[in-house]
Order: structure tokens, then sequence, then C-alpha cells
């Protein structure tokens, strides 16, 4: 049927001229191609499990099947009217399609060639239709569908031929009764000719492709538009895709008749964040002392992800247990990006082992990216009280920020120990916001030294330390958010 051909142009240049800078597209690879000699003009395609390719050429009888080489592996019949507009899927999960359960794999031809839009479960040896749904969303252009297992529903996308109201329309529908649940327009963002949609599983978000726009767009189940993807420069007038998530690939139908093989799919598949190395340091140590947690993170991407490093204790026997925030921040699409975080042990922590887990956090899904096991020793001397916390509560370290630009260098404390005064010294290499603050043994916060703005140079502060009862201090020195911490002892 006839095609009309809409642009973006205009789109992409309002935000340009308002000084708006669109989100970074994800670099999605070319891992190879190949020509069906039995197929002219692909309408559909869809990725099996095997890796294997099926393809339904627009008009066309049948659907086939082929090997990643383009090898015809065999051909089954279409189900329904000779269509133009449809598409072909492979269920990533099981399913309810109408009354009938379908396993995982079960091979899908969507229909939408006139009136709304009906899925068919396919018997990929024969072509038997296993079960129908016909839905109550279409006006005879729906060009692709997919479904979400997070949401027990399918998505239709509808092309741009409708116009005004109808076109370039998403619908998500129930998969038992057909019904349509929600629906969006996408129009502002991307025109759909030839075209269809995935699901990214491990986020939900829909994956838009259409022969008449360059790139992928991506958009939120809710129809937020989230970023554009780049497409290879090889790949173009896309009419379908075919996405496995488990190894990030797609099979899609190019204009110039080919199939191609995309790798780097934004899948969102588990999580792209990974510990390249994660250290504490020391492990054994005595009440009061600190410790050093330095990591060394990837992100495999695509884009940068919000990261937060979580520390889980629990003593073996009885004790303690509990969870600590060490710090987030916003880490690139990286190899790596290193960070370092320290933190105390209070007096009254009791004596033991203590099993630890440095979680890796992603924090906008609260996703557990990786974990790595440790073990400390905490050396109580003789007649400590047991406590409850084993770890300072101190504020959240922005861990993957920039360093901070004030270059603050070690606090000297004297006398150490003190009796009734110390002086604390320390060098700004630029002007920063400084706070200096002193905690007992308990982590309380028995004094404020310094807050606020002060100059480059060398600072001196001399609280009056002769309140205190006599014991060990931890000082904490934050500038710029960067902390410094240490210890000192007040004595008479």
């Amino acid at each position: 049927m006839p095609r009309s051909r809409t642009l973006r142009a205009l789109a992409l240049a309002v935000p340009s001229l308002l000084g708006w800078s669109l989100p970074a597209s994800a670099q999605i690879t070319l891992l190879g191609f190949f020509d069906p000699a039995e197929i002219g003009s692909p309408c559909g395609v869809g990725y099996d499990l095997d890796t294997t390719a099926w393809v339904y050429e627009c008009f066309g009888a049948s659907l086939h099947r082929y090997a990643p080489d383009g090898t015809l592996l065999g051909t089954i019949p279409r189900p329904g009217e000779s269509a133009n507009d449809v598409d072909v899927e492979v269920a990533p999960e099981a399913l309810t399609l109408g009354t009938t359960s379908l396993p995982a794999g079960t091979l899908l031809f969507i229909n939408g060639e006139s009136g709304p839009a009906e899925i068919y479960a396919l018997d990929k040896t024969t072509g038997a239709v296993l079960a129908t749904l016909s839905t109550a969303f279409g006006v005879g252009h729906v060009v692709g569908g997919a479904y979400n297992p997070a949401r027990n529903t399918f998505f239709l996308v509808q092309d741009n031929v409708p116009g005004s109201g109808d076109g370039n329309l998403i619908a998500e529908v129930d998969p038992v009764t057909g019904a349509v649940l929600n629906t969006f327009q996408i129009t502002a963002s991307f025109s759909v000719n030839f075209g269809d949609v995935e699901v990214a599983d491990a986020t939900g978000n829909l994956l838009v492709v259409s022969s008449d726009e360059s790139d992928m767009a991506e958009f939120t189940p809710d129809g937020t538009f989230v970023q554009y993807q780049d497409l290879p420069p090889e790949v173009s007038g896309l009419s379908g895709i075919g996405l496995d998530c488990a190894a990030r690939e797609a099979w899609v139908a190019g204009g110039n008749g080919r199939i191609f093989r995309l790798g780097d799919m934004p899948c969102g598949v588990g999580c792209p964040l990974s510990f390249n190395t994660a250290t504490i340091t020391p492990l054994t140590l005595d009440p009061g002392d600190s410790f050093t947690v330095a990591v060394n993170v990837a992100n495999a991407g695509p884009g940068p992800r919000q990261a937060r490093l979580v520390l889980d204790y629990d003593r073996i026997g009885p004790g303690p247990s509990g969870s600590l925030t060490l710090g987030q921040g916003t880490i690139p699409q990286t190899s790596g990006v290193s960070a370092s975080v320290t933190r105390r042990v209070p007096g009254n922590a009791p004596a033991g082992s203590y099993d630890l887990d440095l979680n890796l956090v992603e924090a906008s899904s609260g996703t557990v990216c990786d974990t790595r096991p440790f073990t400390m020793t905490v050396q109580a001397p003789p007649g400590a009280a047991p406590g409850h916390d084993l770890f300072e509560a101190a504020p959240e370290a922005d861990l993957f920020g920039p360093a901070a630009t004030a270059g603050a260098r070690t606090v000297r404390v004297s006398p150490n120990p003190a009796a009734a005064q110390a002086t604390f010294r320390f060098t700004l290499d630029a002007p920063a916001d400084v706070r200096l603050a002193v905690y007992d043994a308990l982590g309380r916060e028995v004094a404020v030294v310094v807050a606020g703005a002060l100059p480059a140079g060398s600072h001196a502060a001399s609280p009056d330390a002769s309140a205190l009862p006599p014991g060990v201090y931890v000082y904490r020195l934050v500038v710029d958010g960067a902390p410094e911490a240490g210890r000192f002892t007040v004595a008479r």
C-alpha cells in the first residue's frame, strides 16, 4: 500500500537551537549480513533462540528460516491474509495467548494489514496455528510488535499513514483479551513507515526502527523518549528487528533486502557495571582504626550509569550486622574508573571476625551488579564495651565525581596526645568549602572545628579539648565534598 515519508529534521533542529543536547547514542556494531535469494523485500524478521532468522517477504505466502550464513533451513505457510504490515517474533518467555499457554521460543506472527491486528502462534515445523489473538488495536497499519515479559503485555506499533491521532501510535495490549491498555504517539520524536518495535528485557524500554529513519529510537513503556541509538552506517531503511537480549544481538531487515546481524544492542541485560578490582585494607585492625575501600569499576553502557557502593557486614557468631552505603556517583561508559573511600571501626566494636560483602549497585534500578566478599578481624582491647554498629556513620562520598579542586594536604594535629587544646593545621591549594569535625568512639559528632568557605593557603584551628573525656577521637576534614580522616588522643 502507499507510504508517506516524513523527516525528523525539524524535531532535531528545535532542541539544537535552544542549546539543548540530545542523549548519547549506544555503539551498536555490525556482526555480519546475508542476502536471502528467496526474498526481495523483507517486511518482518524475528531472532530465534538458536540464532536463526525468521524472515517474511512483503505479501509473501511463506515465512522463511535462515542460518546465520544465509542458508535456507525451511519454510512454513503464512497465517492470515497476504500483507506487508506484519511482524515476526519469537516469544522470549512462556506466555498465554488468548486461552492457550505457550512455551518460550514459540514463533509469533503479527498481521496488521487490515483492521485490528491479529497475533498468531505457529508450529515452527509445520506452520500449524497453535493460538490466535484478535486485538482491539489497529486501523490496518500495524507494522510491528513485541512481547514484554515483565509487564505480560504486547506492544504494537502503527505506522504514520493514518495521520493525526492514529499515525505513529504505540499501544500496550493484553495478551489474553486483546484489549488496549494504553496508547501513546511518538510523532514528535520518530516517524514509522515500514518499521518495528522490540523490548529491551531488563529495562522494559521499547526500541523502535523505521524505514524513514537513520537511527533507532528508545522509549519507556509509558512513551517517554529516552534517546536515539546510532546504527552502523551500512544499515538503513529498516523494516523489521528481531532482538535476542541474552546475546545482546539482533537481526534487522534492511531497505536493500539484506538481513543484518547486529551486536552490542542496548538491551540493558543484567547490569552493565562490574568491578575490575576491589580491595579493603587493612582487614585486621583495632577499634577506632580506619580502613579504606578502593575500587575500579567498568561500565559497559550504553551511556553513563549511577552507581552506589554498599558494604554489608555480619559478625561471625552473635553480634552486629547491617549495611552501610559508602557513596555513589555517575560512571561514564568506560573500561574502568577508580574511587576510594575511608571508614572507621568505632571504639566499642566487639572483637571477632566479620563477613563483609562489598556490593556494586546500579542506583536507578537497585540491581546488585557485582559483589566481592571479604573477612575483617577486629581486635578489641580487654574490657571494651560491646557495640551495636560496626561502622562509623558518615556522609556518603561522591565516589566517582571529580577530585576536590582545593587539593587539601594532610591534616597535622599537635600536640597529640593533647591535654586541653589541640591545633589542626592543613593547607588548601585553592579556595574551597571546608568542614572539620571531631567524633567520639561511638561515631557521635562532639565538635565542629571549621565550617565554611576558606581561601587558598595554610590554615590552623585550635579548639578547646578540655571538656572532652580522655580517649581516642576521630577528626574528619571534608574539602569540596572530598573527605579525609584521622585520629588524635585526649590524655590527662
